[in-house]
Parts: structure tokens; C-alpha cells; sequence
């Protein structure tokens, strides 16, 4: 009859010592992760592309979560070749941290297809060095090494142009800079500028009185995400008294949005804020996309109408 006690009291103090392993682990691990995100200068990560990435691609939240005191507006990113590109960090839908403007061009010159592995060195200040993996053969992609410069085949390439990429920087938009590889083909950029052209063009055929048209520049789809309206435009059909103004957009495929516009204490500027950002989000817009603003109906402005305006959106890409 007294084994059953001694039983029961030592099983309560094993009980007792796993509660205090799994505690003295827990602060372990708790001093382990803020010793890492701390103290160490180097931070990796890594995404696995998902069908949707050319435009945009989300960086891990722990990671954003921990190093967004320490991320600038925009980084260098360079691919295992030594080229270097300029991309923007922008906020996503539940303030998640992305790669925005200048991703895509540093998708496309590294030839990423989805189910690519992509791991980010991130040095603690503006630099991300990305190692690329092929989905399908699980083995490093060549290609990347060679992105950013003209490779003539047969011929030896130095050691110098394996290391390093001349890089110049061009204006995009009127608050953002973007650094691409000088060695850009010119039928590429040829083809490009064609391409934006082409959606200009359209843009204005389809334009009809009481109508606009704007460009999207970075100050638009990252970072502010403010978009100026044309004065004339806004004395003729919104008038300035007002200093807010619900507006709907409306799209070709019935999708609707609710922005604001509001106008400055000047009564000069105003634009469209509040829910901007999720407009140009949902539609994926896009550094060179153009945008057509229509109104839609009669326009009756004051503190409680509601200005529709159909936009229709001619892709820079074709």
C-alpha cells in the first residue's frame, strides 16, 4: 500500500522536470532568434516563385517582421553573375513587404520561372546577393551568371566581367530611381519603348471628351500611392469647394473600388489616396502601364456624391 505513493510522487517530479526542460528550451530559443536577428550582420532566406511573380513577389513576413527598422526604400539586388539591379521594397495587402519596381526587369534578365528557388543574402543595410536554383533540375541556373552583359558565343569571358556589371541609372517617374545594366540590348529597349508607345497610342484613341489619361510612374503603384489629377480636369467636373470626394472606379471586367479624392489646402493639386492602393494592386498595375479615366454618367459633385469613373488599362507590355 505505500508503493502507490512513492509511484505517484516520483511520476509528479519527472512531470515536473519536462515543464522545466520545455521552459529553459523555450528562453533558449527565445535568446537564439534574438541573438540572431540582433547581433548577426548576414540573413538569409528564401522563396520558392509562385505561378505570379513577375511583377511582385512578397518577402517572407518573419524576415520583413524583423528587419523593417533596418530595410530602406529601395536595394540593390545582384545575381550571382555580379550585375546589380535597383528594386523597390513597396507594402502589399496586410502590410506585407514586397520586391516592387525593378523586379520584374530583374525576373526577366535572370530567366525565373515559377517553382525557381531563390535564396536572399541580406547584408543589414541595402544589399541583397540572390543565389538562383532551378525548379526542375534542383541544380544552380547558368544563365543568371550571364545576365546583365552581351556574351558572344565561343568567346572567353574575363574575370572582371564575370564579377562585375556596369550599371547606370535613369529616372523613373518623378521621386524613384532605377538602376538597369547599361548592357541592355538595344533591340530590347527598342522593342520596349515601342511597347509603351503602343499603349499611348491606344490609350488616346479610346479617350473622349470629359476623359484622361495618366502614366503610371512609381510615385503611383509604390511608396505614396497618390495619384494627381489633371486641375482643368478637376475644376471642370469636381470643382474645388469640397475637399473630399467619394470616388468609384470601375473596370472593363465590372470590378468596382472605392478611393477618395482629396484636394490640397491650395485648391491647386488634388488626387486620388484612400483606396488607390488597392485599386492599383488588385490590377496589377504596373511602372509604364497607362491608365484611361472616364466619367460615367452625370457628374453631380458635393460632400455626399459619388463620382463613378470607368478606367480602362492599356498594358505597357503588350
Amino acid at each position: 500500500m505505500e508503493e502507490i505513493p512513492k509511484r505517484e510522487e516520483h511520476e509528479e517530479e519527472r512531470g515536473g522536470d519536462q515543464i522545466q526542460d520545455q521552459e529553459e528550451s523555450s528562453r533558449r530559443n527565445q535568446w537564439e532568434e534574438e541573438m540572431y536577428w540582433t547581433h548577426f550582420q548576414f540573413t538569409h532566406f528564401c522563396i520558392s516563385l509562385p505561378s505570379a511573380f513577375l511583377h511582385s513577389l512578397e518577402i517572407p513576413a518573419k524576415f520583413s517582421v524583423n528587419s523593417k527598422h533596418k530595410l530602406p526604400e529601395s536595394v540593390t539586388m545582384t545575381g550571382p553573375g555580379g550585375a546589380n539591379w535597383m528594386v523597390g521594397l513597396t507594402t502589399g495587402p496586410n502590410d506585407a513587404v514586397m520586391f516592387g519596381p525593378g523586379w520584374r526587369e530583374f525576373a526577366l534578365d535572370n530567366s525565373l520561372r515559377a517553382n525557381d528557388l531563390l535564396v536572399f543574402k541580406y547584408d543589414g543595410g541595402s544589399r541583397f546577393d540572390v543565389l538562383i536554383i532551378d525548379g526542375r533540375s534542383s541544380c544552380e541556373k547558368a544563365a543568371p551568371y550571364f545576365a546583365g552583359r552581351s556574351v558572344v558565343a565561343g568567346a572567353p569571358l574575363a574575370a572582371d566581367d564575370r564579377s562585375r556589371a556596369v550599371i547606370k541609372r535613369r529616372r523613373l517617374g518623378s521621386d524613384y530611381d532605377h538602376v538597369e545594366s547599361s548592357s541592355k540590348p538595344t533591340e530590347v529597349a527598342k522593342e520596349e519603348e515601342r511597347k509603351r508607345k503602343s499603349a499611348m497610342r491606344k490609350a488616346r484613341l479610346a479617350e473622349t471628351e470629359g476623359g484622361f489619361i495618366a502614366v503610371m510612374k512609381a510615385s503611383h503603384i509604390c511608396r505614396k500611392y497618390y495619384l494627381s489629377l489633371p486641375l482643368t480636369w478637376m475644376k471642370r467636373h469636381l470643382g474645388v469647394e469640397a475637399p473630399e470626394q467619394a470616388v468609384i472606379l470601375r473596370t472593363e471586367d465590372g470590378g468596382k473600388w472605392p478611393v477618395k479624392f482629396r484636394m490640397r489646402s491650395d485648391c491647386c493639386r488634388g488626387g486620388l489616396s484612400t483606396g488607390w492602393r488597392q485599386f492599383a494592386f488588385d490590377n496589377n498595375l504596373r511602372l509604364f502601364d497607362v491608365c484611361l479615366f472616364q466619367i460615367a454618367g452625370d457628374v453631380v459633385a458635393g460632400p455626399d456624391a459619388v463620382v463613378s469613373l470607368d478606367v480602362k488599362i492599356f498594358r505597357c507590355d503588350g
